[in-house]
């Protein structure tokens, strides 16, 4: 009697016997199938990455056109997670979206802050500090930050001193509006100084007399000899709300 072949259901792990596709003179040829039942074989199709649901191609056509490779895989990477599945390739993606004719170009231009720094000439600490007060990324990673050409066009006509310095050669390859780059160049052909604050008048309490003195700034109360005060511990004062030789500080306005 032949030998009977048996397989483990790769699906609900029962065995099965595999059929023979024919008896050829070398022996049985025996079928490659991994399930026992139709059934199984196909919830082995869907669960395989090859089978694309409705849902993966409804977020391949929503990211195409609008968001950089970095992204796309990022939102692929966590439905293959919440659905215990293995993060399709950027090739699996790209064959996909070829297949049902979707370019996954972006529409828009996405800069990194490295290469808005790159072609404006400046510092990358510099381009950082914008998104702090106002220049808003389209996309985010744990590295990396995706700002919109558009979006530097919004944040150069809404603070324009902050592109002063920069030459005009440079403005254009990252502002779309020259109008704007001629202004900037213009009226800021140089860098502004933030670190320079206004001087404020300060008010100093003669805690022993219950007298008060104002001062038009720090610097001024330092030159005040019958203090014999420096401006750190002045500051200090200031800043800690505390005495220093039985004077005390405030700020007038």
């Amino acid at each position: 009697m032949a030998r009977q072949w048996t397989r483990v259901c790769k699906m609900c792990s029962k065995r099965f016997v595999p059929p023979t596709i024919s008896n050829g003179t070398h022996g049985q040829i025996i079928s490659p199938r991994q399930t026992c039942s139709t059934t199984c074989a196909a919830k082995l199709t869907q669960s395989s990455n090859k089978y694309w649901a409705h849902e993966e191609e409804q977020m391949l056509l929503d990211l195409a056109g609008s968001s950089p490779k970095e992204q796309i895989l990022r939102v692929f990477k966590k439905y293959a997670l919440k659905h215990d599945q293995l993060p399709r390739s950027w090739s699996a993606i790209r064959s996909h979206a070829h297949k049902i004719g979707v370019s996954l170009e972006p529409e828009v231009d996405f800069l990194v802050i490295p290469k808005i720094a790159r072609r404006l000439g400046i510092g990358k600490s510099r381009v950082k500090y914008w998104t702090k007060i106002g220049l808003k990324a389209s996309f985010e990673t744990k590295t990396r930050k995706y700002i919109s050409e558009k979006e530097l066009s919004r944040f150069a006509s809404q603070n324009p001193d902050r592109f002063g310095g920069i030459k005009y050669e440079n403005l254009i390859q990252v502002i779309e509006d020259i109008d704007l780059c001629r202004f900037i160049v213009l009226n800021y052909p140089n860098r502004v100084d933030y670190s320079i604050k206004p001087a404020r008048r300060i008010i100093c309490v003669d805690t022993k007399n219950n007298t008060k003195r104002i001062y038009s700034s720090v610097s001024a109360a330092k030159k005040d000899k019958s203090l014999y005060l420096s401006n750190r511990s002045i500051e200090r004062c200031l800043k800690l709300k505390v005495e220093a030789c039985g004077y005390r500080f405030e700020y007038f306005d």
